[in-house]
């Protein structure tokens, strides 16, 4: 190992005490032999007037130009002067450290003059630093095999962008392995389940449509597997779903009479309810789809959910379905704008699917408030909407529902009164005031039924 020799302004065998005064400046190199714990003083002669070290004090001094400035100073530019000066950091003092090519050394910040034992020890300190030095080159060395190099990294990124896919390449590899002769059922769900995620995106669902993926999702609604037939319908609801160009794609690859068929015959609950969102994306906003829907028989096949058993949930689901499409004819039909050509389209198109009519004919006003016997508010909530919804059109029927509204108003005055008091336990429904707005919907209702009938 090498050691540290310093190199001093005196000749060998000189006191230290009889130095001549360079501030309290050092130059060292390494030596062969050392003693004294690795140690060793040898003094040449005219070594430091070739090197002119910035001696650092507490003030401000300027640093001449080829000064070796010690580390760890604070060093700024005068702004006035326009040269740099340097002074020590606030409350720093002691040995401060060099380095000029090869040569290295050190100041005494502290007094002009070294003794012996000073001297030994900031040697000792110096030789330390040394090490530290050599152990952070080692360490360097060692991150340096254990970390790849920033242009590794870059050309590993590199190669991850030209590897990146975009969704219209992902859709149609998806799509070219669905298509395998050879695919099993399990890779054509995964495959499915995969394509779901993509087509929520309109430009996707619009690319999956042109690729023929949408006629790839009906004919998969008809194949044996009720899993695949229930991944197929989902896929088909969230492609079709606020899209028009994927609505028409869907219709004219026959989607409408497989939903309407899968509606009435699907032995799987799951795939029933995905047939039921399946069709509800493909009806709504579409006057062309909602005609259709009715002209082969899609009410018919939704009333007869309500003479199923465990059917409760895709009945609300077909109550909030007929309902929303009331509300937006009514919607189209109030705010369309005369002079607006697009709009008054719009109006012939929803003249053509008599909804309200069709309701009435086939006894829909007769089973929409027989939900109301159902447990979960949110349910309940659901069918008040659609009755005050059909109210023009069915009122004769609701009169029926007085004894189940009757019940309603009983339970929700008690609630109310619990949620006005702060004493009921649900505090979703009580930030709210819901069962206040549930009990004051109902109270509506029986008045309209009254004030009706008095007609």
């Amino acid at each position: 190992m090498n050691v540290v020799q310093l190199l001093m302004l005196s000749l060998c065998g000189v006191c230290l005490g009889d130095m001549p005064d360079h501030g309290g400046a050092i130059s060292v190199t390494h030596a062969e032999n050392a003693d004294d714990n690795g140690v060793s003083v040898e003094v040449e002669e005219d070594q430091l007037d070739n090197v002119d070290v910035f001696y650092p004090t507490r003030n401000w001094q300027t640093i001449k130009p080829g000064q070796t400035i010690p580390q760890g100073l604070h060093v700024r530019m005068n702004l006035e002067t326009g040269l740099k000066e340097a002074k020590l950091m606030d409350g720093d003092d002691g040995l401060k450290f060099w380095k000029e090519g090869e040569r290295q050394g050190m100041v005494n910040t502290d007094k002009k003059h070294f003794s012996r034992d000073e001297l030994k020890k900031a040697l000792k300190e110096f030789k330390l630093s040394q090490d530290d030095m050599q152990d952070g080159q080692v360490y360097a060395e060692s991150l340096k095999k254990d970390f790849r190099s920033y242009e590794e990294l870059k050309e590993d990124f590199a190669q991850m962008n030209a590897n990146v896919k975009t969704d219209s390449e992902i859709l149609t590899d998806l799509l070219t392995s669905f298509r395998r002769p050879d695919i099993t059922v399990a890779e054509k769900k995964a495959i499915l389940t995969d394509l779901e995620y993509y087509v929520h995106q309109i430009d996707n669902a619009q690319n999956f449509a042109a690729m023929g993926g949408i006629d790839e999702c009906i004919r998969t609604l008809n194949v044996t597997d009720a899993d695949l037939r229930s991944e197929a319908a989902f896929v088909l609801g969230s492609a079709t779903q606020s899209n028009p160009k994927v609505q028409v794609r869907a219709m004219e690859g026959g989607a409408m009479q497989t939903l309407i068929r899968m509606l009435s015959n699907e032995p799987s609950t799951q795939t029933r309810n995905r047939a039921m969102y399946a069709l509800s994306s493909l009806v709504r906003h579409f006057p062309y789809a909602q005609q259709k829907f009715l002209e082969l028989g899609g009410l018919n096949a939704l009333k007869q959910l309500f003479q199923e058993g465990n059917t409760e949930k895709l009945r609300v689901k077909a109550v909030t379905l007929i309902t929303d499409l009331v509300i937006e004819q009514h919607m189209i039909e109030k705010h369309a704008k005369t002079d607006d050509a697009v709009q008054q389209e719009k109006i012939r198109q929803y003249k053509k699917v008599p909804l309200l009519e069709l309701l009435q004919e086939q006894g829909w006003c007769d089973v929409v408030h027989t939900l109301l016997t159902l447990p979960d508010h949110d349910t309940r909530d659901k069918v008040l909407t659609a009755m005050t919804t059909l109210m023009d059109t069915c009122h004769s029927s609701f009169s029926g529902a007085w004894a189940s509204l009757e019940d309603l108003q009983r339970e929700y005055h008690v609630l109310s009164g619990q949620e006005q008091s702060g004493k009921h336990g649900d505090d979703s429904a009580s930030d709210d005031h819901f069962y206040t707005k549930m009990l004051q919907t109902v109270n509506k209702m029986l008045l309209e039924i009254v004030r009706r009938d008095e007609l």
